[in-house]
């Protein structure tokens, strides 16, 4: 169950605000796409945006292009043709074309163009240039930032933790002023949403009490049944075991609403610039009610409850995940109870359960909780993190019945009434896991129940506080246990980042500064200070500020940040005072503070005594922060101000290398993983020897993608990834070498004689181009009695038997025949010599080869 911090949060008709609210949190975009050849908005296609010179990520050697009506396919492929363009295909299937009635024009049909040979960015220059090209664009990678644009999602530590204050509780559970946590001490949900972000197909059963199903939040992602389904009709939303009707609703007056609390954690609408958002922005949440107005009840009612859940499964409804959050203690064993998360279990259903809220060790069978304590294969048991991944005093624990341990210390949700509140307890952690489960199955649909739960549990971040404490030793990590979700680094800072516990006002044209060290070279991309109003109406402008350190004192200026305006109207937190360049600094001590404007006290500062922490004195705003800082006063106010910075990126994993090393082939770079966020790449070509060393730089060769040339034959190739950002360039990573390059594939341009005898046994000689390494002669379906390679441009081969026209292929590497030509003539008649003909090849992984129809004619 809950604990309830506060009951006036808990039912207060509007969110509660704390003080700590990022003046730059709101507003984000849950895509972002940076297109480099965007423009304004048009009605016409033909209109195309400039060139950008640095583009945003794109798939190499493609490009989308679309045509004005009336342009002919030749036109089309010749077009295509001025690029180097091949395997012209229209995207997506055909369908019929309709008038908008928007734009009051018909959409273009979109096709994708392979330019194997031409860098894309040009392709799209020359291709615009073209009277008949609407427009042309590289196939631009997407990024989701998966940021949601709710307005309390500042709030959500658990799923986003930047070291916001939250409320802090005692050992009562009483609420107190608010406190900064750990940044990144979340369960990595941010990240995970760039993944996905949920999928209606997957059911959530929530047994609880109930859900307010009207809360504008959750309505979009609750259940509605079709009707028939556990004897309910068409349009309820669940069903209600202590009055054995399909009537739901939360009536939880303790907590305020305990089950629309938790419902909100799994599955509040995402993005819907609403409230807060779920671990799920979109899955179906479906509420069978078994706690009563007070959220207590009995093991019957949670097995009735199970029971109805597994019938509706049966039914047809893809429940996945069940989430059971109430745990009461002194309950006995239920053999019963257990036998039911047995059934779940049978029924391909996860079970999620919280360990309880009173300090005990779940080992302990005189103080163990249950359904925690039944240790079913299909169940999960969680215990409540704070914002420092610490366990708070009151949380249970188990170091063999407790599997992991996630948020649940003031944690912001929905509420009954339409409201949204703080509750904390096992109740709140236990829903951050089973949304976590459903949203790795809104990827993988066909995971069973056993490897949901053990891709949760073995992909933890195992933390010291919670080593001995819970069977993993860590806290839930959603983007570990999804492939491909990388997440983040925590930002690097240095300076105060804790608010402080005493409070001051700012004074006019001042500029104070404190001493802390840079541990390492890096780039600080700006300030945070703390700011509050003071009750005094008005406007304070200041700025960020760094010196240097001469010893032990401030001394050249190093860098001003941008003005940052705080309103007397404005919310209590940490606001950014950000560079517009980043200020490149080697390790050392630095001085970094703010520089304030002509009006006083209204911004007010949070600050801790620590003797002699702060230099400053009296700087008029309007000229600028001295250089050098002059003389200085010295106090012991030391702010609540910190900076962040970056530092280079670091290689994880290396680059790699795809396609076939072919001479005339291309080959395609894929980024390693890296540290510290890249924001860009440059590339080095490396030619090896045979076994992959000695590698010499091939000159010219820069780019991701790579086409090997006669001098490659016979060597290995590597790349070079280089990555950078703000705080600099790493050090190369190097991929595997490739196989040794091969020469381009046989190529038939003759054979002679073109007809023979039905029982064959003609010598044929067969001319082409890159003949000497052939492998295999084959006449149709059937190979050559036997053959010689005379050189790289003859082969002499015997044909076997058989009737009708058939392909002669010449193959290197002993695979399927992959050319042929649809026989011209019945079997055994006589035809007169055909022309030769080339045919592109079906793609067995390697390039086409060419083919002569050589007739062999039977007699």
């Amino acid at each position: 169950m809950a604990v309830l911090i506060a009951a006036s949060l808990a039912l207060a008709v509007a969110p509660a605000q704390p003080e700590a609210i990022s003046q730059t949190a709101a507003g984000l975009r849950a895509l972002a796409v940076n297109d480099p050849f965007a423009s304004a908005p048009s009605s016409s296609p033909s209109i195309s945006p400039k060139l950008a010179s640095s583009p945003a990520p794109y798939r190499p050697g493609v490009v989308l292009i679309g045509f004005h009506a009336g342009v002919s396919a030749a036109r089309m492929r010749s077009i295509a043709g001025t690029v180097g363009g091949r395997g012209l295909a229209r995207l997506g299937p055909a369908i019929r074309p309709v008038t908008s009635p928007l734009t009051h024009r018909r959409p273009l049909t979109p096709f994708v163009l392979t330019v194997p040979s031409t860098p894309v960015l040009a392709a799209v220059s020359r291709l615009r240039r073209e009277a008949g090209v609407a427009y042309a664009e590289p196939d631009y990678l997407m990024t989701a930032s998966a940021t949601p644009n709710d307005p309390s999602f500042p709030l959500q530590w658990a799923d986003s933790n930047t070291g916001q204050s939250i409320p802090t509780q005692n050992s009562n559970e009483e609420i107190g002023p608010p406190a900064n946590g750990t940044p990144g001490a979340d369960d990595r949900a941010l990240s995970a949403w760039g993944m996905s972000t949920g999928s209606r197909s997957i059911v959530i059963g929530e047994t609880d009490t109930g859900i307010d199903y009207n809360h504008p939040d959750l309505a979009a992602n609750v259940w509605s049944n079709p009707g028939g389904i556990g004897g309910c009709t068409a349009g309820t939303h669940g069903y209600n075991v202590l009055t054995s009707t399909c009537e739901p609703l939360d009536d939880d007056t303790f907590y305020g609403g305990h089950g629309t609390h938790v419902a909100g954690i799994m599955g509040a609408v995402g993005n819907n610039a609403t409230g807060v958002a779920g671990m799920n922005w979109q899955t179906t949440l479906l509420p069978v009610k078994w706690l009563n107005s007070q959220a207590a009840g009995e093991t019957s009612g949670l097995i009735a409850a199970l029971q109805w859940l597994v019938a509706a499964k049966q039914a047809g409804v893809n429940i996945r995940v069940v989430n059971d959050s109430a745990t009461f203690k002194g309950t006995a064993f239920s053999q019963a109870l257990s036998e039911e998360i047995d059934t779940l279990g049978a029924n391909n259903i996860l079970f999620v359960t919280a360990a309880g809220n009173t300090g005990d060790n779940n080992d302990e069978l005189a103080v163990r909780r249950y359904p925690c304590g039944y240790e079913r294969p299909n169940e999960i048991c969680v215990t409540a993190s704070n914002n420092n991944d610490e366990l708070p005093s009151w949380a249970n624990y188990g170091p063999s019945t407790v599997q992991l341990a996630a948020p649940g210390v003031s944690i912001y949700s929905t509420l009954r009434n339409n409201t949204y509140g703080y509750l904390s307890g096992g109740s709140m952690a236990s829903p951050q896991v089973a949304g976590a489960a459903a949203l790795i199955l809104s990827l993988k649909p066909s995971m069973s129940t056993t490897e949901v739960r053990a891709d949760i549990l073995e992909d933890v971040d195992k933390l010291p506080s919670l080593a001995a404490k819970v069977i993993t030793g860590g806290r839930l990590n959603v983007c570990k246990a999804i492939p491909g979700c990388v997440t983040p680094s925590p930002p690097l800072t240095f300076g105060k980042t804790t608010v402080g516990a005493s409070s001051d006002t700012f004074l006019a044209d001042r500029k104070r500064v404190s001493r802390y060290a840079l541990p390492t070279s890096g780039a600080v991309t700006k300030l945070s200070i703390y700011l509050a109003p003071t009750g005094t109406s008005g406007q304070q402008v200041l700025k960020g500020v760094v010196y240097a350190d001469s010893s032990g004192a401030p001394s050249a200026l190093l860098g001003v940040s941008e003005q940052l305006t705080f309103s007397s109207t404005s919310s209590a937190g940490w606001y950014d005072l950000t560079f517009s360049s980043p200020l490149k600094l080697a390790a050392g001590n630095y001085w970094i503070g703010a520089i304030t404007g002509p009006t006083s006290k209204v911004g007010g500062f949070r600050y801790d005594s620590v003797a002699s922490s702060r230099d400053y004195n009296s700087n008029t705003y309007t000229s600028g922060p001295s250089n050098p800082f002059g003389p200085v006063t010295i106090d012991s106010e030391q702010t609540s101000l910190y900076a962040t910075y970056v530092v280079p990126p670091v290689n994880v994993t290396p680059p790699t290398i795809s396609g076939t090393a072919r001479q005339g082939q291309t080959l395609t770079e894929a980024h390693g993983s890296w540290t510290n966020e890249p924001t860009s790449f440059t590339y080095q070509w490396l030619q090896c020897d045979s076994a992959g060393n000695n590698c010499a730089a091939i000159s010219g060769a820069a780019s991701q993608t790579y086409v090997p040339v006669k001098n490659d034959v016979g060597h290995t190739l590597r790349v070079q990834e280089t990555a950078s950002n703000a705080g600099g360039s790493s050090s190369p990573a190097t991929s595997s070498a490739t196989a040794p390059v091969l020469p381009p594939p046989p190529s038939v341009t003759g054979v002679s004689p073109s007809e023979g005898p039905e029982a064959g046994g003609t010598s044929v000689t067969i001319t082409g181009t890159n003949l000497g390494k052939a492998s295999a002669v084959v006449f149709g379906s059937s190979e050559a009695t036997s053959f010689t390679v005379n050189s790289e441009s003859s082969i002499t081969a015997t044909s076997p038997a058989g009737k009708g026209s058939v392909d002669v292929t010449v193959d290197e590497l002993r695979r399927p025949l992959q050319l042929r030509l649809a026989t011209v003539s019945e079997f055994g008649q006589p035809q007169r010599r055909p022309r030769s003909r080339r045919h592109l090849g079906d793609d067995h992984g390697h390039e086409p080869g060419q083919s002569l129809g050589g007739r062999v004619r039977k007699q």
